[in-house]
């Protein structure tokens, strides 16, 4: 604090593409997360890392936190420090539909936000088949950046570039991404190969 007061700070830690995030002890007030700081820890947000496991993270850095807080309130030592009002943004609940994949955005920002809302609300893209209209919903798990990803292609966002060893590559605003983990609507997560072996999703599919 004082950023990213809300509902959701670790997800939107992690879909902005904060370098830095951590817990922070302050005190109640009847305005949200607005009152005087005690205490704080910052830990770097790790290259890969999604909401789920940076929240496990967090809730142990947050229960050591609580303790040394308690002990300085009890001892006389704790310090209070006022907020910076002009450094505050907030982090409103996310709903279902931030989780649909913009893929005219730019790489780095659709695998920030796909971090972001994993395990929940979670991120989706639809795609249909040559054979049917019917639109299926695959729910994206993992993805990732390589050294080539930044190489532009031609193809409109969202189509598929090349069925790769690593995953599936998905054009972008300003290359493609790799999705490497999925969960298919109503079946068990698995792998990007392991998906493709048992689908018809080629080359030139187009995911929206």
């Amino acid at each position: 604090m004082p950023k990213l007061r809300g509902a959701a700070p670790i997800n939107w830690a992690i879909i902005q593409g904060e370098p830095v995030t951590g817990v922070t002890a302050v005190v109640m007030t009847a305005k949200m997360d607005a009152g005087d700081i005690i205490a704080q820890k910052t830990t770097p947000v790790f290259p890969g890392e999604n909401a789920g496991e940076l929240e496990k993270r967090l809730a142990s850095m947050g229960a050591e936190l609580l303790t040394e807080t308690l002990n300085r309130i009890e001892t006389g030592s704790a310090t209070y420090t006022k907020q910076n009002e002009n450094e505050v943004t907030f982090a409103p609940k996310l709903k279902k539909e931030n989780g649909l994949i913009p893929w005219s955005q730019e790489t780095q920002r659709i695998h920030n936000l796909i971090r972001g809302v994993t395990p929940s609300p979670g991120a989706y893209a639809y795609y249909c088949t040559k054979d049917t209209e019917e639109k299926k919903r695959l729910i994206i798990l993992k993805t990732q950046i390589h050294e080539a990803s930044n190489i532009k292609t031609s193809l409109k966002p969202g189509t598929v570039v090349e069925i790769a060893p690593c995953g599936i590559h998905v054009a972008t605003l300003d290359g493609f991404l790799c999705i490497t983990q999925l969960q298919p609507e109503g079946k068990r997560a698995m792998d990007a190969q392991e998906y493709t072996r048992g689908h018809k999703m080629t080359p030139m599919t187009c995911l929206i």
